[in-house]
């Protein structure tokens, strides 16, 4: 219980790095909830027929026009055919849907209609609630998205690992002084994880209320026609799955940084500390995580354009550039003006950015490959892609650098000097 109230404590110390990766982990349980739900309702939920995983859907095809689509409804001929010769199949019914002008005295309206085969009851092994079934005298002739989810929760867990690692650097004081106490790595690790999972439930409850909104909007603006789609909804199994990917979402997230920063050599961090320097060891660390946090997202922009992307590479550059504080208090406190300490802040900041960006890129290449035949228009080395993602982590990446380093230059120096 204590280290749940030290973990709340330390986040509500971090109010910044606390909003952002929420947020971060709200819009990937949130848009994972929401389109479980729809999967849940439209894929995975069985059909209410008898044994519905015997039903299958027969389409025919015709590659000598080369239409584009491979799904091409059988003629009645066919049906035939298939009726007499089949082995495979115990029963076999068709269905076809339409539309027709029903006329009621002086008003007309188009509805919707659905023509079946005279056995499609007894195939689906159901009866009609209102009325008989058809004879086959009355018979008419008729024929008739799960993995983007876990990327997208992966997304949101790369970015909130890497905000730990960039927070971790700042705390390499803290973990040592509880080493020099007694606490042991495991000790720490605990620690770390029982923040993790803090942030974790609380970017749960937020993702959770982001999903009902999400799941809402997906009803209004899907295409009509996706079966069952009407029966997608909040209900316990959505519940349940809600809670153990954020659960799990805690400890892929945190278990890595809390690994890392429970490693710590005692005497170089405090000696380090001393000097009133951590290191420049640190700061190339940041650095490689800037890069890496560009790359990924150069990669996940290209593939997938997702807003949680950008929210996670602002919060790692902003974050490292919010803990120079008092390095730019002591350059004020010697004269440097506001405009030199801007330019230095985003100069320093671009650097590994722009290094990401090379890397994303040559990723981008790889992944668009890959992804060819699900893209719209876009070829594999498409430059407007490219150069559009390129263009916006650009942008993102300057004024995760500019706001915090701004916000600095208008403290005043003592202030800035009493920063840790």
């Amino acid at each position: 219980m204590n280290d749940f109230k030290f973990a709340f404590r330390q986040l509500l110390r971090n109010p910044g790095f606390t909003a952002v990766a929420v947020v971060t982990l709200a819009l990937g349980i949130g848009a994972n909830t929401a389109i479980f739900s729809v999967v849940n309702a439209v894929l995975l939920k069985p059909l209410p027929y008898y044994e519905p995983d015997r039903i299958m859907t027969i389409w025919t095809d015709n590659p000598t026009y080369n239409l584009g689509f491979h799904e091409l409804p059988p003629s009645q001929h066919d049906l035939i055919d298939w009726r007499s010769q089949a082995k495979s199949f115990e029963q076999i019914a068709a269905v076809s849907s339409a539309t027709i002008d029903l006329n009621r005295g002086d008003n007309s309206q188009r509805v919707g209609t659905v023509s079946v085969t005279a056995n499609l009851f007894s195939t689906l092994g159901v009866q009609p609630m209102i009325g008989r079934v058809f004879t086959a005298e009355e018979e008419q002739p008729g024929f008739v998205l799960l993995g983007s989810v876990a990327f997208v929760l992966l997304i949101a867990c790369a970015n909130v690992a890497n905000l730990l690692l960039s927070r971790s650097a700042a705390r390499r004081k803290e973990m040592a002084i509880r080493a020099a106490i007694g606490a042991g790595r495991a000790r720490v690790i605990k620690l770390l994880l029982t923040e993790s999972m803090v942030l974790a439930v609380l970017g749960g409850l937020a993702g959770l209320l982001l999903g009902i909104g999400g799941l809402k909007a997906l009803l209004v603006l899907s295409p009509p026609g996706i079966p069952r789609l009407h029966e997608a909804a909040f209900n316990g199994w959505v519940f349940a799955y809600s809670i153990v990917v954020t659960l799990a979402t805690g400890v892929v997230f945190g278990f890595a940084p809390a690994w890392t920063a429970s490693k710590v050599n005692l005497s170089e961090v405090l000696n380090a500390a001393g000097r009133g320097n951590s290191g420049g060891g640190r700061a190339r660390s940041f650095s490689r995580l800037v890069a890496a946090e560009t790359a990924i997202a150069v990669i996940l922009l290209v593939g997938a354009t997702l807003m949680l992307t950008l929210v996670g590479l602002y919060g790692v550059v902003a974050y490292g550039a919010s803990q120079r504080t008092r390095e730019l208090g002591i350059r004020m406190a010697l004269g440097a003006q506001r405009f030199d300490l801007l330019a230095l802040v985003i100069g320093q900041g671009m650097r590994p950015a722009l290094a990401g960006l090379a890397c994303g890129i040559a990723g981008a290449f790889g992944l668009t490959r890959f992804l060819t035949s699900q893209l719209y228009e876009i070829s594999p080395t498409d430059p407007a892609t490219l150069i559009g993602v390129s263009l916006v982590l650009a942008i993102v990446a300057i004024l995760a650098c500019w706001l915090p380093a701004r916000r600095v230059t208008q403290l005043d120096p003592t202030f800035a000097l009493r920063a840790d």
